[in-house]
């Protein structure tokens, strides 16, 4: 949910992952932000990690997946998030990923969200 998470998780990532191409972007990156995000379009598959920064009226083609690693705090930008991956009819999976005391957020959604 931070720029510093972002951070952390995709060096942690990149460590891990040495196949493919991880790239990270956040709202401090001004002017780097639409760089990253233009070479990650062209790329035929790779891991972007992100904040919310990406989760409305950002279009990328074919997403698959989207992991989630802490609920946001809004039912709306969870469906967003997950609207990453079911764009203009294409289908993906969308998963988050709660800690045991977070498990009355599915119940916040299924309130808060049609």
């Amino acid at each position: 949910s931070t720029c510093a998470c972002v951070e952390y998780y995709g060096k942690a990532l990149e460590s891990f992952i040495k196949q493919v191409k991880i790239m990270s972007i956040h709202g401090k990156m001004k002017h780097k932000r639409n760089k990253i995000f233009t070479e990650f379009r062209k790329l035929p598959g790779g891991i972007l990690v992100c904040t919310d920064v990406m989760a409305r009226g950002i279009d990328i083609p074919e997403v698959h997946w989207v992991l989630q690693y802490d609920p946001p705090s809004s039912a709306s930008a969870f469906v967003h998030r997950c609207g990453r991956t079911a764009r203009i009819g294409n289908e993906g999976s969308a998963l988050v990923f709660l800690l045991p005391m977070e498990e009355s957020y599915i119940n916040f959604l299924s309130i808060n969200q049609k």
